[in-house]
């Protein structure tokens, strides 16, 4: 795994740490146009790539194609006893899971989320039936005047 490229990722990296996301993404994008870019490094850019973007289905598709990268990669270094090498498929398998963990925090977010949606919806919808006060819309019977047309009919044509 070489180093020609490490000091241009890691120039690339300090921009994004600084916060300076425009010159960024350039860089990032520069780097993956490269041919020649080793695979550590194409998979480390793939992953900040990950992490950067808003679009959540671009960060997905940079995670997948870089955990295509690390398997075929891993299989490559398998048996390899360089050191280097092992750290940094090691390192990359972290950043990877984590990068996995982010969509299915999100994802229970959204569910939580679109679940108080429904409640709201739903309670909005009860305000509507049963009015702001259930006291005021009560009739002689104990029930909503939402329900008395259901009670009513049901008793008249089971009666």
């Amino acid at each position: 795994m070489g180093k020609k490229y490490l000091p241009e990722y890691k120039a690339a990296r300090t921009l994004w740490e600084d916060d300076q996301l425009e010159e960024y993404k350039s860089a990032m994008e520069e780097l993956l146009d490269e041919h020649d870019v080793p695979v550590n490094i194409y998979m480390r850019v793939l992953i900040l790539l990950s992490i950067s973007t808003d679009d959540r289905d671009k960060a997905e598709d940079a995670r997948l194609a870089c955990e295509t990268f690390w398997q075929f990669t891993r299989k490559r270094y398998l048996y390899d006893p360089d050191r280097w090498a092992q750290t940094t498929l090691r390192c990359i398998r972290e950043s990877l899971d984590e990068l996995r963990e982010v969509p299915e925090e999100e994802a229970l977010e959204r569910q939580a989320e679109e679940a108080r949606r429904g409640w709201r919806r739903c309670d909005h919808l009860l305000k509507i039936l049963y009015g702001d006060s259930d006291r005021d819309n009560e009739n002689k019977a104990g029930v909503s005047k939402a329900l008395w047309g259901i009670v009513e009919f049901h008793l008249r044509f089971e009666g």
